[in-house]
């Protein structure tokens, strides 16, 4: 028994079936993944019991200052109109991020009023451009959108 172990570690068609071997691995292992192909959907099919009920509408938000342009020194109503599917959006948490240049941002909560707007009343003491960034959460989901206006004297 032992002479046939020496035998067969010497032998020279050990090599031929290591080599046997492995390609019998990467076989297997091809047969495998291409069988897993098989498996996937087409894609018109994967979202067909879906109706996109659970996929909420991007929101449509509009911004405009009361007067415009905005001026210092007086009270200016920034105003923005939120829209989902062409109707408005009621009982959303709106606020208003003003800053202007480098300077501190400045957090304000608007109120809901009719037909989807939301407005925050602010009086500004500099000219100059300025940024708001309007923070809206419905119950599906949170847009900022980021919009610049003027403030003239």
């Amino acid at each position: 028994m032992q002479s046939s172990l020496i035998v067969w570690y010497h032998c020279p068609c050990k090599q031929e079936v290591q080599k046997m071997t492995g390609k019998v691995w990467i076989a297997a292992f091809l047969i495998a993944a291409f069988a897993g192909f098989g498996c996937g959907t087409n894609g018109a099919d994967e979202h067909e019991n879906h109706q996109g009920a659970n996929v909420p509408q991007k929101l449509t938000i509009t911004f405009a200052t009361n007067p415009t342009p905005a001026k210092t020194g007086g009270e200016t109503e920034l105003v923005a109109t939120i829209a989902q599917v062409g109707k408005p959006v009621q009982g959303a948490k709106v606020e208003f991020e003003i800053w202007q240049g480098e300077e501190a941002h400045e957090t304000l909560e608007a109120h809901a009023g009719k037909d989807g707007a939301y407005s925050v009343k602010k009086t500004f003491t500099k000219p100059g451009t300025y940024q708001v960034t309007i923070h809206t959460t419905t119950k599906e989901l949170h847009q900022m959108p980021t919009e610049t206006f003027e403030v003239v004297e």
